[in-house]
């Protein structure tokens, strides 16, 4: 289940897990205990939290030291590439191999410790144009 940034602050990630089991218990067709938690995140250190939430970096322009180190930690990072949604994304990114985030946003069941999750750049020109000044 992808909490979608409400796991950035502290102590909302279990409280949305514990709410996602508590609708299965009631509902009685599957096993709660079989909700995970993922999101992304752009604070290095929600990275570090021990609250059922997996979380993959997002590489923002900058700190592209601090992403490498997570990945050399066998930690996730997501990388948005300026190019387009038909094109092919690179193989890697400073020596770690990217996995195509766009085919689906599951991405703790198909990337693996170390790698990224690429993403090409969405929006209309404006955003795409402010996105790449911005890095």
């Amino acid at each position: 289940m992808r909490a979608n940034v409400a796991t950035d602050g502290p102590g909302r990630a279990a409280d949305i897990v514990t709410m996602a089991r508590a609708m299965l218990a009631a509902d009685g067709r599957a096993d709660p205990n079989h909700v995970k938690g993922y999101d992304y995140t752009a604070i290095p250190e929600a990275l570090a939290r021990r609250d059922g939430i997996t979380r993959c970096l997002s590489f923002k322009g900058t700190k592209r030291s601090e992403c490498r180190a997570v990945l050399a930690d066998g930690g996730r990072v997501a990388v948005v590439f300026d190019i387009g949604a038909d094109d092919e994304k690179p193989a890697t990114w400073h020596g770690h191999t990217v996995r195509d985030g766009d085919k689906h946003d599951v991405w703790p069941l198909f990337t693996g410790p170390g790698e990224v999750v690429g993403l090409y750049l969405k929006g209309h020109p404006a955003e795409k144009a402010k996105a790449r000044r911005s890095g």
